[in-house]
């Protein structure tokens, strides 16, 4: 079972580095890092690190992401893009965060060995509350301002004048639009078809949406994919508070709690101390 680890990061030198010793990367497996454009330095110490490895490789000229961006995405395209380009084997590819960690490495190849072929993808069904996020245009989602409460509000009332204006983009029909969370573990022949439709057309009509990390893929499956050949899981445990936009930090007591659970191999989000502790633990 080859796996190719895509992860996304922004900071913590540290804590990136123990991830991918944590993986126990076998010889076919590899990993690849996007590292946020606005943190150079980060991505210098890490392409320092990795210098003469032959696993681990840092993406040159890197997306700046901005939270809930088409941006996020597109950061993820670079690394599918590498491994094409540079003809990387792989069975699986997993996307991961710098603050994420496979919980077993053992179980989750064997997991993946037993249902090969298919991928691991989530879909929640409460889409219809989000068709704003798509068929409305939001023009403010890459500024580095965004998360900014004057910039949220004025995105906010821009979408409502847009509802009200009876304004709907064409981009998208309201059946096509679904949602989950952006991390997943695809397989090869999913991926092989996703890198063959994603062209520029493709991708343009994500121009000017809201959280799209949370739709493309999903609806790319959801168009291209049968049923039968995935599951609507992404095996995470990700836990977000009642009304919070982000998940919480997870406790070592939390990681114990589910390290056995069916169907959770990988945990987010984790500190450095929590992640080296489990791990220290085991």
């Amino acid at each position: 079972m080859n796996i190719v680890y895509f992860i996304q990061c922004h900071k913590n030198l540290e804590q990136v580095i123990f991830l991918v010793d944590s993986l126990k990367l076998s010889e076919s497996d590899k990993v690849v890092i996007h590292v946020d454009g606005k943190n150079r330095k980060l991505n210098f110490l890490l392409r320092s690190h990795y210098y003469n490895s032959i696993q681990v490789f840092i993406i040159n000229n890197p997306i700046s992401v901005s939270w809930s961006g088409f941006s996020q995405v597109q950061a993820t395209l670079k690394m599918i893009d590498f491994v094409y380009v540079n003809n990387i084997c792989f069975d699986y590819c997993c996307l991961l965060s710098g603050e994420d960690i496979v919980l077993n490495v053992e179980s989750f190849k064997s997991y993946l060995t037993k249902y090969s072929g298919l991928s691991f993808i989530e879909f929640r069904d409460d889409r219809e509350k989000y068709f704003w996020r798509i068929n409305k245009f939001n023009f403010w989602r890459e500024s580095r301002f965004s998360q900014k409460f004057f910039v949220r509000a004025l995105s906010s009332v821009f979408i409502k004048v847009q509802s009200l204006l009876g304004v709907k983009r064409s981009n998208f029909d309201e059946d096509e639009i679904h949602i989950g969370s952006q991390w997943f573990t695809i397989s090869r022949q999913h991926m092989d078809l996703f890198y063959r439709v994603m062209d520029k057309e493709y991708l343009r009509r994500y121009k000017y949406t809201s959280c799209a990390d949370e739709h493309f893929f999903q609806m790319l499956f959801k168009s291209c994919v049968d049923p039968l050949e995935y599951r609507g899981i992404n095996l995470r445990f990700i836990d977000f508070p009642y009304g919070s936009s982000s998940p919480r930090y997870l406790s070592i007591a939390d990681l114990n709690s589910i390290k056995d659970i069916a169907d959770i191999f990988i945990a987010r989000k984790v500190t450095f101390h929590v992640a080296s502790s489990f791990f220290r633990a085991k």
